[in-house]
Order: C-alpha cells, then structure tokens, then sequence
C-alpha cells in the first residue's frame, strides 16, 4: 500500500485527530517476492548457504542439524526500503529445525532451534552442502518491494498510542485500518522489517518485551510452495531482535518462533 493510500484509507475512515497519530505508526518493510529478470536479486531461499570454512553448521543440541533457510544481501536492501539498522554489507543467514531428522514433532517455538548469523563481505566463502538427514529447500531468488507496514489488530503499539479508547473498544475505528491474519486468502508474506503478519496473536506477547518498541521484525518467512517450505499448516516463521542487540550486531540473540493454523 502506498502512502498515498494510507494517507487517503485513514482519513476516510478515522476522525480528525486520530489520523496523524494513525499513520506515525506505519513502519517501512521490504516485502520479498520472487524475482524475475530484470529485477535486482537482494537475496534467495533455499538452496546452499555460503559459509567461511571456519563457520559450523548450526544445530539444535539433542535434536540435529537445522536447515537453511534464506540468506539476504544486505548490501541489495537499502535501510530505508527496511526500516532496520542492518549491516551495510555482507549477508543475513537464516536456519532452523525443521523436523527432517531428530523428532519430527520438535519443530522449535523459541530461538534454541534456529539461529541467524551475519557473514562479513571480507570474509571467504565457499557453497556448504547439508549434513546427511537435510534435504535442501529449492533454490528461489528474491527480489525486494517497498511497501508500508501497518500493525496488525490488538498490537501493543495500538494499544499504547490509542490508550483506553482502543484496549475498551472492540468497534474502534482503527481495527478497519488492520489486517485480518485469518479471514480469505492471502499472498505469499516473505518480508525483512515492518511489523510482523501474525496468524493468531501479535509476536510481542510471546517475548520478554519489555516496551513495545523493543523488538522489531528482523525477517519472516511464509510457507512457500515453489520453494517446497511448509511451516506446520500454511504458517510462517518469524525472527525478532531488540534494537539495541541489531545495533550491536547480536543476531545470535534474535528470537524465533512459528505460527499456523
């Protein structure tokens, strides 16, 4: 959705004063699409990750290797475009516990499963294959879309900005300005910043948040068909972090978790 759009739904749809605080909330985000030439590549899920020889791939103690999920060129996603302190360059790595080997059922809801790691662009690397047990997710190119994010239904922004009016009020006007994570049919919702497309709750809840401004989306991941992704029933799998750890390059301390249906 444009600003424009935003601008135009908001004051159609809200009083007078509420429309500044409204739209203050929108957050930048780069939503991931798979990319067709000649859209420029800004990163790619599945496939084989690049790692330094120096650099083990990641499992989860007692259960077994994680799979790899995604990786991002940081260098292709203008901070703008994300709305997030990211690195200037070299490459976002995702991985997790999938179930293909270990327990099935262990699939991980919390961040000792799954893990995201920053390679430096001045360091070497070469193409890793899987460890035995991991099948491969398809190889799927990304491209990068600028678009405006807007919290999801009951998110604790709303409920901080809008104070009794919206915790008290189930017809407040700004539940028509938020999504519906669980009504009709929805696009594919690959995206690196912005808020976070719940399918039940908003992710805050479930984190140590402390103010709700604390953590911020660092990816989220949709299940995909073309890539052969499926997390649980249609779900997807997300990563926070806390401003202050993406600041000091912490992504060893961003939070995972999954949500379906």
């Amino acid at each position: 959705m444009s600003p424009e759009l935003d601008l135009a739904a908001a004051r159609a749809q809200l009083p007078a004063d509420m429309v500044d605080a409204w739209l203050g909330l929108l957050r930048p985000a780069a939503r991931l699409t798979h990319a067709h030439p000649p859209q420029r590549i800004v990163g790619h899920l599945g496939g084989q990750p690049d790692l330094p020889a120096d650099v083990t791939w990641p499992i989860w103690d007692g259960q077994g290797p994680l799979a790899y999920i995604a990786g991002l060129d940081c260098a292709a996603l203008p901070r703008a475009m994300t709305g997030l302190d990211l690195p200037a360059d070299g490459h976002l790595l995702f991985f997790c516990f999938d179930g293909q080997v270990g327990d099935a059922l262990s699939i991980p809801t919390t961040g000792c499963g799954a893990q995201a790691m920053h390679i430096a662009s001045d360091r070497p690397v070469s193409p890793r294959c899987a460890p035995d047990g991991i099948t491969p997710y398809r190889r799927i190119p990304l491209a990068a879309h600028a678009v405006d994010s807007a919290p999801p239904d009951d998110h604790p922004v709303l409920h901080q900005t809008f104070g009794d009016s919206f915790s008290h009020g189930i017809d407040h006007p700004v539940r028509d300005l938020s999504f519906e994570p669980t009504g009709g049919v929805r696009a594919t919702l690959h995206q690196v910043g912005g808020y976070a497309y719940p399918l039940h709750f908003p992710l805050e809840y479930g984190l140590d948040a402390g103010e709700p401004d604390d953590w911020v989306l660092l990816a989220q991941f949709d299940s995909d068909g073309r890539a052969r992704m499926h997390w649980g029933d249609c779900g997807l799998i997300y990563w926070l972090i806390r401003r202050q750890d993406l600041a000091a390059r912490r992504f060893d301390r961003a939070a995972f978790t999954l949500q379906c249906y």
